[in-house]
């Protein structure tokens, strides 16, 4: 609980300098934050504040041996040599295609049947490329795999470019129809859009100006539009929330369902569930249960007592059963601290998910995903494709 203290010594000093303030400046903004954050690890636990809903843009998966010819002599990070060829090839592709390209991340490539000179890349946690080195490559590994690299994110750059990335472009041009656009989610929306065909096209976007003074040549702003269809959409009937969960188990509870052990197995499923569909569970808590004998235990979920169950696996049997309406683990509260998270690295991206989605209808459209079993951890890709749709509508 030391880390609950700290944060109500933080609250605490921000609320003091709020009333010197009398109101004014950021202090209402950072009492609201951390007041999100304290209730965030009452719900779920401290250790919950280390899930971030962003996954890596570009993951390269390497076998064996593939992995030993970019590696150090140690075999501890990646080379020099290798990271150089990365850089150089990263502004080769900036300045072709006029598209900055995020860093890669690596990591090995196991499973049966994986041949040793085997690679995947993932572009946005879409498979986009499964290869592997012929034999003539490994004389010059470094410059064949990267080759190998480029080709393939020269086929995809589409994907890597979202609403946050058209921003960040925007910002390095200070004329009229640049500014604007930056400053109408709709219009941004328009543009990102278009510069998704031009890159999908194999085509440079270097030209961004001239790109966006002809978007904004076409369109018109859809703000007017949109807040009076909001207005008259009434905001979705959710299913109930799952806020709380018990496990009750029989007061002399045999070895096999030792409760100090039980409580780290439930963290660990937390943190597999949120890897598996990005979804949070709230901490679970232990408790005795009168009527519950031997291995038995009893799963309640906010006021809904579980038929007892026995035997000696209570977690696996909460994790299916959670797994099974994981749609009803996000909480608007949830969306909301999902996206003040991500507001740090994405505000652009935020900015237009909040003008085309209530709270309400953005966890409507996520639950909708997750009932088909569709993870949302990667939350930016997730978003992008959800506002595609919205412009698609709008």
């Amino acid at each position: 609980m030391d880390g609950l203290k700290r944060l109500d010594e933080a609250i605490a000093g921000v609320r003091a300098e709020l009333e010197q303030a009398q109101g004014k400046g950021p202090f209402s903004d950072q009492l609201a934050q951390l007041e999100q954050m304290r209730a965030f690890v009452m719900r779920y636990g401290a250790h919950a504040l280390t899930f971030y809903p962003i996954d890596n843009p570009i993951r390269v998966r390497v076998a064996a041996v593939v992995m030993q010819g970019i590696l150090n002599e140690d075999l501890t990070k990646l080379s020099k040599d290798f990271l150089s060829l990365i850089e150089a090839m990263r502004e080769r592709m900036r300045e072709r295609y006029g598209m900055p390209v995020p860093g890669l991340r690596f990591s090995e490539l196991v499973g049966p049947g994986i041949n040793l000179d085997s690679y995947q890349i993932e572009v946005m946690d879409e498979r986009v490329a499964d290869g592997q080195l012929e034999a003539h490559e490994r004389f010059n590994q470094h410059k064949s795999f990267l080759q190998h690299i480029e080709r393939t994110l020269t086929g995809h750059l589409d994907k890597l470019c979202g609403h946050q990335e058209t921003a960040i472009l925007l910002e390095q041009y200070s004329t009229s129809d640049c500014l604007q656009i930056k400053d109408d989610p709709h219009k941004l929306s328009l543009l990102t859009r278009r510069l998704k065909d031009i890159l999908r096209q194999g085509e440079s976007i270097a030209g961004l100006a001239l790109i966006a003074k002809e978007v904004n040549e076409q369109a018109t702003s859809g703000s007017s539009a949109r807040d009076k269809s909001r207005n008259e959409q009434p905001n979705p009937e959710l299913t109930p929330d799952i806020t709380a969960l018990t496990l009750y188990l029989a007061e002399s509870s045999p070895p096999p369902l030792d409760r100090a052990s039980l409580s780290q197995e439930f963290v660990e499923m937390q943190s597999h569930l949120f890897d598996e569909l990005g979804v949070i569970a709230p901490q679970i808590a232990i408790a005795n249960g009168q009527s519950i004998r031997q291995t038995g235990f009893q799963l309640q979920i906010n006021d809904e007592q579980l038929p007892t169950e026995f035997g000696p696996a209570p977690v696996e049997f909460v994790f299916a059963e959670l797994r099974r309406r994981a749609d009803q683990l996000l909480t608007p509260d949830l969306v909301e601290y999902y996206l003040t998270k991500l507001k740090t690295q994405f505000p652009a991206l935020v900015n237009v998910t909040r003008y085309y989605f209530s709270a309400k209808e953005l966890t409507q459209q996520l639950r909708h995903r997750l009932n088909f079993r569709s993870s949302i951890k990667n939350l930016p890709r997730v978003l992008e494709e959800l506002i595609s749709t919205a412009v698609d509508v709008a």
